[in-house]
């Protein structure tokens, strides 16, 4: 309960009283204003920094799977200069230059900064939009090459069970298919950025189980051996084409 208190008055509480301090110390003032377009210009450019200052704060507190955390310090940094210049440039107006710079000419430039600053803020969130949509597509796609790597993986241990069952380790190596599982999962994850890279994983990982079964179900030792070589074969051009795949993917 004590945290949430906390909570409260830094996010709601803490800003308000702020801001309705501000606009009281202006209005205290009023009277002594020689310029009133400057005196309200000023007023609601104060009230603004100060807005933009807590609004910055609150968004440390978003969820972080909508913003990153290098989104946040870079905008911070952003706001930071913005705060500071806007406020330098009123003090250094309203204090000194007022009397050599036309009022539509420190409008000008309030502006100029204001947008300079929204623009790099637009920038900056379409990049971290990306970079998260990037990250996402990566995540994904490591998914996929370990669930391919796993059928590769129950695709050599019935390998190895089925030459155990039939006595033709010497006729075909147990670790045939070894190459081929290793061969994928140490393939990038940008391999799967195209269809045409997934439908060629798919389409080894099928072939694969289709010859496992067929070697299971011969009975005759030259059938068994047949298939044997069927799936070194297999494993040979399959390589190659794995190969082939990674340069792509390189590109």
């Amino acid at each position: 309960m004590p945290n949430k208190n906390i909570s409260l008055l830094s996010r709601i509480v803490l800003p308000v009283t702020v801001i309705l301090s501000t606009v009281c110390i202006f209005l205290l003032f009023g009277d002594q204003a020689d310029d009133d377009r400057l005196y309200y210009t000023n007023t609601a450019l104060t009230v603004w920094l100060e807005t933009v200052f807590f609004g910055y704060r609150g968004a440390w507190r978003l969820d972080k799977r909508a913003v990153t955390a290098p989104f946040l310090a870079a905008l911070g940094v952003g706001a930071f200069y913005y705060v500071g210049a806007a406020l330098l440039w009123m003090l250094c107006y309203s204090l000194m230059l007022k009397t050599f710079v036309s009022f539509s000419v420190y409008c000008v430039i309030h502006l100029t900064v204001l947008l300079a600053w929204l623009t790099v803020f637009t920038l900056m969130a379409e990049l971290d939009n990306n970079h998260k949509e990037n990250a996402a597509q990566q995540a994904q796609h490591t998914h996929a090459l370990n669930f391919y790597t796993q059928r590769m993986k129950a695709c050599t241990s019935r390998f190895r069970n089925a030459l155990a069952e039939k006595s033709q380790a010497t006729v075909c190596p147990t670790h045939t298919l070894d190459a081929l599982t290793r061969h994928i999962e140490t393939l990038p994850p940008s391999v799967l950025n195209t269809p045409q890279g997934q439908n060629i994983l798919t389409d080894i990982v099928t072939r694969c189980e289709e010859q496992i079964e067929e070697l299971e179900t011969a009975q005759h030792e030259e059938t068994v051996t047949g298939s044997c070589k069927k799936i070194e074969r297999f494993v040979k051009n399959t390589l190659i084409e794995l190969d082939m795949l990674r340069a792509t993917a390189k590109r």
